[in-house]
């Protein structure tokens, strides 16, 4: 039997903070670990084209961006949420149990020197692509039906409280704006908690994006959901980790490509290593010919790569 939602967290002016991540934000829901919680977002509030947004929006997205000061980054993030039992050193385990179009529009972007291409489109472009929400295709120009798969650009946890108040327009440890297009429904991410009760936040929901979000934007929209966020306590982990039906998923941050997907590739040659008992040299020569490594967002100032590896090849590696 399925479990049943047991929470719901709607998008409003007292449950969104815009932009940015901190420890010492005020929890906007307690739950237990394992609790079904449902989450309501909003799209990211891009100041260059908020006002071509509004007249499309919900009410919750108006009244948000008018009672808020914009924070570092464009994310309106629900939560945070306060997972009981959640303790620095644990792992939060975040299962994406199904997510439902909030919108029939999304939006892409290009902004003034933003990009992977910024130098060369100085101006401000934008369209709003329709999407057909119980299809989940999407509509523009000649091109549809478009295949969809949304997901959350922007998941994660408070960071250390050392580092203050984080911008959500970038990745770190803590998740953030990873803009990993594998997190659809029925996966399931594991963050390294650095704060007690973990402190979880999402938000910036993408209706489908190519590996490297390229222009700075994918099919940006709003994006309803139902997480089962769950404690495990016997793990550890240094950086974000996705667990789908198929594939495990190590993540690599850094503000240089070619050190993110070293850092990628480092976490999946470690962790064969480990779970399976190989050496170093056998599980970097597994990656290379089992396993891909993959661009996953080039805009986001630290940028950002994915190493993926099939979970039948792992246990049969066991």
């Amino acid at each position: 039997m399925a479990e049943q939602r047991e929470f719901f967290l709607e998008a409003g002016p007292g449950t969104v903070h815009w932009g940015f991540f901190d420890a010492n934000l005020k929890p906007a829901l307690k739950v237990p670990s394992g609790a079904v919680v449902g989450f309501g977002t909003e799209p990211a509030a891009v100041p260059e084209i908020v006002e071509e947004m509004k007249p499309r929006s919900t009410e919750a997205f108006r009244r948000i961006v008018a009672s808020h000061a914009k924070g570092p980054s464009s994310h309106l993030m629900t939560g945070p949420v306060y997972v009981e039992g959640a303790e620095p050193g644990d792992v939060l385990e975040v299962y994406f149990r199904s997510i439902r179009f909030r919108y029939d529009w999304g939006f892409n972007a290009i902004i003034p020197l933003k990009g992977g291409l910024a130098e060369e489109y100085p101006s401000l472009g934008f369209i709003f692509p329709a999407i057909d929400k119980a299809g989940r295709t999407a509509s523009w120009k000649n091109i549809g039906p478009l295949p969809l798969a949304p997901f959350f650009g922007d998941v994660g946890v408070a960071p250390p409280a050392s580092l203050g108040r984080v911008p959500s327009g970038i990745p770190g440890a803590w998740g953030g704006n990873m803009d990993c297009k594998e997190l659809v429904e029925g996966t399931k991410l594991l963050l390294p908690v650095f704060n007690k009760g973990a402190l979880f936040s999402m938000g910036d929901g993408h209706a489908c994006q190519g590996d490297g979000e390229v222009n700075s934007f994918a099919l940006e929209t709003g994006l309803d959901a139902d997480v089962r966020l769950r404690v495990i306590k016997d793990r550890t982990l240094r950086v974000p980790m996705i667990l789908t039906p198929t594939h495990t998923v190590f993540m690599g941050f850094d503000p240089i490509l070619d050190n993110a997907a070293k850092k990628a590739l480092r976490e999946a040659v470690e962790y064969i290593s480990s779970e399976c008992g190989y050496s170093s040299e056998d599980a970097y020569a597994l990656c290379s010919m089992a396993g891909d490594l993959r661009i996953t967002q080039i805009v986001n100032g630290t940028k950002g790569a994915h190493f993926m590896i099939a979970n039948a090849l792992l246990e049969k590696a066991k």
